[in-house]
């Protein structure tokens, strides 16, 4: 989903090496719903433009979007498929599964995800999402299980693996000045382990739906009164919208390039700086009129997962700061703001169809986004972490 005017994907692979796949091209042909569907065509540099710039309205009957049929895989025709509701349900519901971002403590997500998975039958929590959706080290997760890539994996990429992403060196901080005049890390290895686990794949070859903000720093309009920076929401929900064609391997860069910690990526950065819980996101796109299908909103049910929240407050009533005052806590304030937001608007439309389970680190932990050596750590805190509520809801919203 494009917010404001203009919408590009910017396919092109440049210095990451990433290239767009060939229509014909597509990963387990045989057996993804996503194969058979029409496959969409190489963008030709007219037709990139005008889809960067968003030139011509959607036509009138594309915007009566067919009813919800039920829950599955994405592909083409679901509008026409008659899902029965699951045992005992008064109609099929349709789940969404919104990860937060949060860097290193990912790993509490992925932990938290195995030990749900462990509680439910099966085809357990994942496999019975409509919609996956994450932000930063969230869209990581989201896309890795989307491309079928186990629980256990991602555990190793957090606590063996995290010092390739969060790699740094005197002669790093030397250069950069210490974050002062360049980002804190470098993506070199994030990129590696992107090509390892997703190859040339795109958010086309995906057999799960999949919602991933990033933020787009140009749209490249040509028109200069509408060029801008704004939000992007890359996602694969079959329907006028979506975006088959963009690689997996350069999308986990766009999401993950959080400022400061990392450079921006074809000049997309985390979307964190506006969605770091992306489950209203995630929400508002099921109900985009552009989709091939949309559920009706009390056939939804969404489970937020957090990363984990450090207890932080600024003391006294009055704060005259400037820029040097304001700049250490900025990031904090408006990423724990932006995830509040989302968990207060979801529960006013949702009721009891939404659930959050999203801890808050005791007085005197706190666990930063990069602190790798917490690592140890954070996973003894998330294996201890009650989750019997979160158990209760999904056996009756999410497995019923």
């Amino acid at each position: 989903m494009e917010l404001g005017p203009g919408l590009r994907h910017r396919v092109a692979r440049a210095a990451d090496g990433v290239r767009e796949l060939p229509p014909q091209t597509r990963l387990d042909a045989d057996s993804s719903p996503i194969a058979r569907s029409p496959q969409p065509h190489a963008l030709s540099p007219r037709s990139a433009r005008e889809r960067r710039c968003g030139t011509g309205d959607l036509a009138p009957a594309l915007l009566a979007a067919a009813p919800w049929p039920g829950p599955g895989r994405i592909g083409d025709h679901a509008a026409e498929e008659n899902w029965p509701p699951r045992g005992g349900e008064a109609r099929a519901m349709y789940r969404i599964l919104a990860l937060d971002g949060g860097g290193v403590r990912g790993l509490l997500t992925v932990i938290l995800l195995e030990r749900l998975e462990a509680a439910l039958p099966p085809p357990g929590l994942v496999a019975r999402a409509d919609l996956l959706a994450g932000t930063s080290t969230g869209a990581l997760i989201a896309l890795a299980l989307a491309r079928g890539i186990p629980l256990a994996t991602l555990r190793e990429l957090y606590l063996r693996r995290a010092r390739e992403v969060f790699d740094d060196s005197w002669l790093d901080d030397l250069r950069d000045l210490g974050r002062l005049a360049g980002a804190e890390y470098s993506n070199r290895g994030l990129r590696r382990i992107a090509r390892e686990w997703f190859g040339e794949a795109t958010l086309g070859d995906l057999p799960k739906a999949v919602l991933v903000p990033t933020f787009d720093l140009d749209n490249e309009d040509p028109d200069p009164r509408r060029r801008s920076w704004k939000p992007k929401l890359f996602h694969n929900v079959p329907g006028t919208d979506a975006d088959r064609a963009v690689p997996l391997a350069g999308l986990a860069l766009y999401a993950t390039a959080a400022p400061t910690y990392f450079p921006s990526a074809e000049g997309y950065i985390d979307g964190g700086v506006y969605a770091n819980n992306p489950a209203m996101c995630a929400l508002a796109q099921s109900q985009d009129p552009r989709n091939a299908v949309r559920p009706p909103l009390d056939s939804v049910a969404l489970l937020s997962l957090g990363t984990g929240r450090n207890l932080e407050y600024l003391r006294g009533r009055r704060h005259d700061w400037g820029f040097a005052q304001w700049a250490r806590p900025l990031i904090s304030l408006m990423l724990d703001g932006t995830v509040g937001i989302a968990d207060y608007q979801c529960r006013q439309l949702l009721g009891e169809r939404y659930h959050r389970l999203a801890p808050a680190f005791p007085p005197g932990l706190r666990i930063g986004m990069d602190e790798i050596r917490r690592l140890p750590e954070l996973g003894r805190f998330a294996e201890a972490l009650p989750i019997d509520d979160t158990v209760v809801w999904l056996r009756r919203w999410w497995a019923g």
